[in-house]
């Protein structure tokens, strides 16, 4: 595996497709050829853990489930402001008031599905074709995850996942990974849940399994420079990460 080199990057939010206006987006660091890497993602937050009263013992507190659908607000993100409901008392019924909780954005754990997609800016690792062009490199990436909410806007994510790789001049191939990361929410430092709604989040995605130089250009009938490629092996690779995310929807 070749030395990790941790960069420091600025991801500029980017318009989504379909009219919406928040952004979720992302920058990887290259692979052993191929990056770096540019592209966007969305999180779905379908479950949350809260804390609330015992209805037994009020002075106690219990850890409640929430099943999040897409539709309940703190799920997904939306490109407008969505009201969060008004706080239910402490006499409340736990599992109404965990609910409550969690589309206040009120949680200390959240279960997450993100569904990424990635291109590469260059492609060191393979010639170009006849054409000039090069074997640019796409991901298309299913995570499932948990995330656990810090001190002072910070929480720590942990996702393992399946990517899919392809493009132009190589067959498609998929590879397992794993990403760990801190996410940072400026307007969150003084742990005011409602001002989550932008968020910076930096780590690594280590892809497993590894991979030959050739898989990134095989199609040697439309670019025969690919019989140019020098066999290697690479091994399981850390590739720092940056991303940037505004959910308009939980703007305070």
């Amino acid at each position: 595996m070749r030395s990790v080199r941790f960069v420091l990057a600025f991801a500029l939010a980017w318009a989504m497709q379909a009219g919406v206006s928040y952004a979720e987006t992302n920058w990887w660091d290259h692979l052993s050829g191929p990056g770096p890497f540019w592209g966007g993602f969305v999180d779905y937050r379908f479950g949350c853990f809260t804390s609330v009263p015992r209805s037994e013992r009020p002075d106690q507190q219990q850890t409640v489930f929430t099943f999040l659908a897409p539709s309940d607000r703190t799920a997904l993100p939306w490109f407008a402001k969505r009201a969060a409901p008004a706080a239910q008392p402490s006499s409340a019924e736990p599992r109404a008031m965990a609910a409550n909780r969690c589309k206040r954005d009120e949680l200390h754990d959240a279960l997450i599905l993100s569904l990424r997609w990635n291109q590469s800016y260059t492609n060191e690792l393979t010639p170009r074709n006849s054409e000039g062009e090069e074997a640019r490199v796409r991901i298309a990436g299913l995570e499932f995850g948990h995330v656990r909410r810090l001190k002072r806007g910070w929480s720590l994510r942990n996702t393992i996942g399946i990517n899919r790789f392809s493009g132009d001049q190589f067959t498609t191939f998929y590879n397992g990974s794993n990403t760990i990361a801190l996410e940072f929410a400026p307007y969150a430092v003084d742990d005011v849940s409602a001002s989550r709604w932008i968020k910076i989040i930096a780590g690594a995605t280590i892809l497993y399994g590894g991979f030959e130089a050739s898989a990134f250009c095989n199609r040697i009938a439309t670019n025969p420079q690919c019989r140019e490629i020098r066999a290697q092996h690479f091994g399981t690779e850390a590739i720092p990460t940056v991303s940037f995310v505004i959910d308009p929807s939980l703007r305070p």
